[in-house]
């Protein structure tokens, strides 16, 4: 495998560059890659993609690759990049399958149609995860692509679950996103928590949409907040879940029986209020459904075995000392003007005598 990473790495970056790409990231084996002219992205896409079909692999190895292409303005500090158009980008990739190619249609009413000798394939629109509008997706098609049949796109549509449809974009928290997902891979019971108001529901949220295509029946939410009494939980749960009552079964049974053999993430959040009874169930599941995972919000820990807790902190603060541009690319920063931007059209943030002038 060593040696089919390295191929890969070198076939990846050959074709970047070789269309003037800018290969500012890798993370395990991704590449993230700005370039001047949507042509040179699109053809290094379809190179980068012959290169790895012509390869010759390990034995027992063949490697493929999904990619997503979306193009718009970015901020750039430091030789990266950030901001709404790489997580559009990044999200068109989330959804593909080994060897697809997947435009926005952005890209594709840039290019004016598909280049010479390539074919678009229409997916229509898909909801991606953590953005307000659905992309309409474009499959680029290049010569010499496999004709291959294809599970559809793993868009939120296409994926088991009742995860809620976020009119926001999530901002900032990277690492607790990723110290969440690694506590997830490694625990089977992870907690949240927080002060109200700090983000533990959208943390929680986000993680679970990131993980959704890792779980073959799916993510789900149980939201406690409305729920008032004890003996509502198991019943909150069996809705959220979908578990119909039947004849001479408890609903606690039930909603056991159900999550017994299924590969599940379920988010059960607002648990501060009820943390008996939601112990009690976590504990139960927990033993009873072995590739169950959960992930709880609560303003204290559950206490039950095997639970690893983490502490979600507040958005990041602009120090005084920090430059305006650096300011105004921390998360606290970013998320007031994007909100104020959505309540107010006319809204601006510009800087005046030193500091920065919110109107």
């Amino acid at each position: 495998m060593r040696q089919a990473l390295e191929l890969h790495d070198a076939a990846l970056s050959d074709a970047m560059t070789n269309h003037g790409g800018y290969i500012f990231s890798t993370g395990g084996d991704g590449f993230a890659v700005a370039f001047d002219r949507v042509t040179a992205a699109v053809a290094a896409a379809a190179e980068g993609q012959l290169a790895l079909l012509r390869q010759t692999w390990p034995e027992g190895i063949s490697l493929t690759v999904r990619m997503g292409l979306h193009t718009g303005e970015a901020a750039e500090r430091d030789g990266d990049y950030f901001g709404p158009t790489l997580n559009r980008a990044a999200r068109l990739m989330a959804v593909g399958h080994g060897g697809q190619v997947l435009c926005s249609a952005a890209v594709v009413a840039t290019l004016g149609g598909p280049p010479e000798g390539s074919r678009l394939r229409d997916h229509g629109e898909h909801r991606l995860r953590d953005l307000a509008a659905p992309e309409h997706i474009f499959e680029l098609l290049y010569p010499g692509a496999p004709d291959q049949a294809l599970p559809p796109l793993r868009s939120m549509e296409n994926l088991p679950g009742n995860l809620p449809h976020q009119t926001t974009g999530f901002i900032g928290r990277e690492a607790q996103l990723v110290q969440t997902t690694k506590a997830l891979d490694g625990s089977r019971i992870v907690t949240l928590c927080g002060v109200g108001g700090v983000g533990n529901t959208r943390l929680a949220l986000q993680v679970a949409a990131d993980l959704v295509g890792k779980f073959t029946n799916g993510a789900w939410l149980v939201e406690l907040a409305a729920v008032k009494r004890p003996d509502d939980v198991i019943e909150a749960i069996a809705a959220a879940l979908g578990v119909q009552p039947r004849p001479g079964v408890t609903v606690v049974n039930g909603v056991m029986d159900f999550l017994k053999e299924k590969s599940l993430l379920l988010v059960v959040d607002n648990c501060e209020h009820l943390l008996a009874a939601t112990s009690r169930f976590v504990q139960e599941a927990a033993q009873g459904a072995p590739s169950l995972r959960i992930l709880a919000t609560s303003r204290e820990n559950l206490g039950v075995p095997g639970e690893r807790v983490l502490t979600a902190p507040p958005l990041q603060l602009p120090m005084l000392t920090e430059s305006q541009d650096t300011a105004l690319n921390t998360e606290s920063v970013r998320f007031f003007v994007e909100r104020a931007s959505e309540s107010n059209s006319s809204f601006e943030c510009r800087e005046r005598g030193g500091f920065a002038r919110h109107d």
